[in-house]
């Protein structure tokens, strides 16, 4: 009696379920560490640059912009493991600008 090969699908779905495991871990490790995602030097760039904009001038501390960058990435972190909800649900690995234009929908009840 021939072997009989596996179908495309189900090897195709083992591959997803195995990258989707590895996603779901990888975001699970970063939602749990200490150091900072974004490196603080232009982190403190960015946020001055944008201070810079404003009519007056204003001065942030060290400690203030160490709690600013940590909720940024608390909402980034959250942002993107939200999109990626999204992309499972679609039945795709990539993730997509959509994801998160339907995810800050869903949120702020606004769509750009």
């Amino acid at each position: 009696m021939p072997r009989q090969k596996s179908t495309p699908n189900r090897n195709q779905s083992k591959k997803q379920e195995k990258r989707r495991k590895r996603m779901d871990k990888e975001i699970l490790e970063l939602q749990n560490t200490d150091f900072p995602l974004i490196p603080k030097l232009p982190f403190s760039r960015l946020v001055k640059e944008i201070m810079q904009r404003q009519k007056e001038s204003f001065r942030i501390t060290a400690t203030a912009l160490s709690a600013l960058q940590e909720a940024v990435e608390l909402y980034l972190t959250y942002l993107f493991s939200d999109a990626y909800l999204l992309t499972y649900h679609r039945h795709r690995v990539t993730l997509d600008r959509t994801d998160i234009r339907l995810v800050l929908h869903i949120r702020q009840g606004t769509h750009k």
